[in-house]
């Protein structure tokens, strides 16, 4: 990758700064470092790891996609496919990635490939804690997993993103791995002061640490709000703002059920604009449009707009896509996860930012209640009003280390969490005892709403033909389980049992159909009279835990 890495510097004619530097000089040191979007994180991450076995850690698959994109321009000629000798990419939906990038490059799928990406065979691993970090569990045949961690370098990015049970596991399999030879580089944008204080203590005196946040460019104006959010301040802020420079909004809820809200509202307002919506509860085949559409839409160079855009959204947008919007209307969630979002506004610092262009909204409402740690939002609040203007990298950084220090976070759920759970990592783990499959606690499936089902039925039953068939091809059949997968939302289990009329039986797995109601304008909805099954099951429309 060294080779790569140099050659890529020289086409560009460009020098490696400081980050990049300091990664090549501690090149055989774990490290802990944090930077702000824009230094060259990945590249200096890479250039860490050298020629030595490598695994990129992400917390989202569609961060991961747009990861491997980015390794594989550096791994010498795509056409000739030199990436497939030497970067990899390991999630739950790889089949389906691998399979759309062969289609596109009208190629058969590569089994081969996808085999040697599932083996960790290949010199570069970007994938999930889920997929290299589950040796944690030491479940029957983990010590393959871990031997080939004592010889590897692992790039853990964005490791505030966490919920408690993961970061448990991170943290003890950086434990394992250090005992064992192998190097960590925690390099991130931010980074909770517990985290840090954890793995310095399992690295000792064998970590180098540095801190780049002076290096970052001066990018936000921010105004808080110490009140709910609601679809008349984002009408008043969009009238107030708009102008030749400004056009591209993105507002950012902390739930899907808000998030609906606020569009439903939008939308039927008089206001001049396109207003879309974006959030996990569409089919992925629509999820894959509107993800393609709001990256569409961030590119977009104002001058060539008709009419400007608003992007309404939850925490999918946070780390996930390469975004970059003119005006960004959040509610707070924690520190962590509102500097992300600010990463989506003015992202490489070229715009004017001499008024307004962040608004914050710190009190929480709708589901939102449900997930989002009252201690850690107390302290996320307290340090955001204090807060009016233009801030920078450094006061970012100088805000999470004073209001959520170690001393204050321990005092959270979250923390109290994290610490049961990296307990039982260490000292009782039982594989064979676990109620679950993974470090994650998965409470979702993927299920079809029978209105998806009804409108697609004749593609569904041949597609489910083909797969039942033998006189289809591997191919085939992979192209007909992914068209189906295509049809599914990922919905949280009890929804199943509330609401499931009948199940797609498929080669070694059973799909649900689901009563629920949907459209590709706002997703699955849940309606009670549709219900299958009585049960007293409250309504569950929120994101996934999103670290703190």
């Amino acid at each position: 990758m060294t080779a790569s890495l140099n050659n890529w510097k020289n086409t560009r004619n460009i020098h490696y700064n400081e980050l990049q530097e300091f990664c090549i000089k501690n090149t055989d040191s774990n490290l802990i470092v944090t930077a702000p979007t824009g230094m060259g994180k990945t590249e200096a991450g890479l250039l860490w790891c050298g020629d030595n076995k490598c695994f990129f850690v992400l917390p989202l698959k569609t961060a991961i996609n747009a990861m491997y994109e980015r390794i594989k321009k550096l791994c010498g000629d795509n056409s000739q496919e030199d990436y497939k000798e030497r970067v990899a990419l390991v999630h739950s939906d790889m089949k389906s990635y691998y399979l759309e990038d062969s289609i596109i490059s009208g190629k058969n799928y590569d089994f081969a490939y996808a085999q040697c990406s599932k083996q960790l065979a290949l010199p570069i691993t970007i994938c999930t804690p889920d997929q290299i970090f589950d040796f944690a569990l030491k479940y029957a045949g983990y010590e393959y997993k871990l031997a080939v961690a004592s010889y590897s370098k692992f790039i853990i990015d964005e490791i505030q993103m966490y919920s408690p049970d993961v970061l448990a596991a991170i943290i003890y399999a950086i434990e394992m791995i250090h005992t064992l030879g192998g190097k960590v580089a925690v390099i991130t944008a931010t980074l909770p002061p517990f985290v840090r204080n954890e793995i310095e203590k399992i690295l000792g005196t064998d970590v180098k640490t540095s801190d780049f946040s002076d290096k970052g460019k001066l990018r936000h104006n921010v105004k808080v709000y110490e009140k709910n959010l609601q679809s008349d301040d984002i009408i008043k802020i969009f009238d107030d703002t708009i102008c030749d420079k400004v056009k591209k909004y993105l507002v950012v809820c902390n739930s899907i059920d808000i998030a609906n809200k606020m569009y439903t509202e939008i939308k039927n307002s008089d206001i001049n604009a396109s207003v879309n919506l974006f959030h996990s509860n569409f089919t992925k085949n629509d999820r894959k449009t509107k993800e393609n559409a709001i990256l569409a839409a961030s590119e977009k160079t104002n001058e060539s707009m008709n009419i400007p855009e608003i992007w309404i959204s939850t925490s999918v947008v946070e780390a996930s896509l390469d975004i970059d919007f003119d005006i960004l209307i959040t509610e707070l969630s924690d520190l962590f996860s509102l500097f992300q979002r600010f990463g989506r506004v003015n992202r490489k610092g070229n715009k004017d930012f001499s008024s307004y262009n962040c608004f914050v909204f710190t009190e929480i409402q709708g589901n939102a209640h449900r997930f989002v740690d009252d201690a850690i939002h107390s302290l996320s609040k307290q340090a955001i009003l204090s807060v009016d203007g233009i801030i920078s990298e450094v006061l970012k950084k100088e805000l999470i280390d004073e209001y959520l220090s170690v001393e204050k976070i321990e005092k959270s759920k979250y923390y109290q969490e994290y610490r049961k759970i990296y307990k039982y990592y260490k000292e009782y783990v039982d594989y064979l005892s676990l109620k679950k499959d993974g470090i994650r606690s998965i409470d979702r499936s993927d299920a079809v709403p029978i209105d998806v089902y009804n409108q697609n039925e004749s593609a569904i039953e041949k597609a489910l033909d083909v797969l039942k068939s033998d006189t289809y091809s591997r191919d085939d059949k992979l192209k007909a389980n992914e068209e189906i997968l295509g049809f599914t939302v990922s919905v949280p289990k009890f929804r199943i049992d509330d609401y499931e009329i009948k199940k797609l039986k498929m080669p070694y797995t059973e799909l649900p159909v689901i009563n629920s109601s949907y459209d590709s304008e706002c997703g699955i909805r849940f309606d009670k009279e549709k219900k299958t099954k009585k049960q007293d099951k409250s309504d569950d429309n929120g994101e996934p835990d999103n670290f703190i």
